[in-house]
């Protein structure tokens, strides 16, 4: 590894950055703007960059928790039946969906969700046919978790958490994102919508398709969503469906959804397009 590291570094890494095909959406990800094509998936160019770095024996932009872990956190959350129905044996499940009688703010940082009848409880979140039950015995993705045992019940279709959390400082050289873990196989979760401070963060119609398994969901907290950061805590509100479904036919219902911050620091990359 000592003896391939100058050629990955001054070699494979050089040529990866100075490609003109990537070159512009990798200064883009280093500055924290948002991709032409926003999806559901957290692997952008500086993945493969981060790959070299980490193939010549340099750990530096691995991603790490940032903050308190929050799947180790108490969650504020709400489980209910929609009244909008839909076929369940097949297709995904997400789509608006009317809220229960006083909780349309449930995503704002003022929302009292004792008051509203809201529940506490640990992470991760989910059944498998009405128990708790991982989705898995084979998972070992450090970004996903469902071979995790739930230790809350999630107990209809509609699962809404919400928590407020004390962060540290957001530091300008750094990258962070939320992971939204449990759902990174094929058919293993549906869509899901965050929630910073009230605001939108990120959003996914769908659960993973096929050929989309193995990597991590969640949201990039681009430039324009670190203001919620600032005094020193933040609201986190989500929202998802159980599956009932996969490209095979009808299965039990499952579900398993966890949530955590990480940061990784920014490999060199020509920001100014040089």
């Amino acid at each position: 590894q000592a003896a391939l590291a100058p050629m990955l570094l001054d070699g494979v890494a050089a040529a990866y950055t100075a490609d003109p095909r990537r070159r512009d959406a990798l200064a883009k990800e280093a500055r924290g703007e948002r991709p032409e094509r926003p999806n559901q998936f957290l692997r952008g160019g500086l993945y493969g960059l981060a790959n070299i770095y980490r193939a010549a024996g340099i750990n530096d932009y691995d991603w790490r928790v940032f903050g308190p872990d929050l799947r180790e956190r108490e969650w504020e959350y709400f489980s209910f039946e929609p009244t909008e129905q839909t076929p369940r044996d097949k297709g995904d499940r997400y789509r608006a969906v009317t809220w229960p009688a006083g909780m349309e703010d449930w995503r704002a940082p003022g929302f009292d969700g004792g008051a509203a009848g809201w529940k506490h409880g640990l992470p991760p979140f989910g059944q498998l046919d009405g128990a708790l039950a991982p989705l898995s015995e084979s998972c070992s993705a450090e970004f996903c978790g469902c071979s995790a045992l739930p230790r809350t019940l999630w107990e209809h279709e509609v699962l809404m958490l919400r928590g407020t959390f004390e962060v540290p400082p957001l530091e300008p050289d750094k990258r962070y994102r939320i992971v939204i873990g449990g759902s990174a196989h094929v058919a293993a979760g549906d869509g899901f919508a965050l929630y910073l401070d009230g605001q939108l963060a990120a959003e996914s119609t769908a659960g993973v398709g096929r050929r989309q398994g193995g990597q991590p969901r969640g949201g990039h907290l681009h430039a324009d969503l670190r203001a919620p950061f600032e005094d020193g805590k933040v609201t986190i509100a989500l929202h998802s469906f159980l599956r009932y479904n996969n490209p095979r036919g009808p299965i039990p219902p499952r579900g398993h959804l966890s949530v955590w911050i990480e940061e990784a620091a920014i490999p060199p990359v020509p920001v100014d397009g040089r």
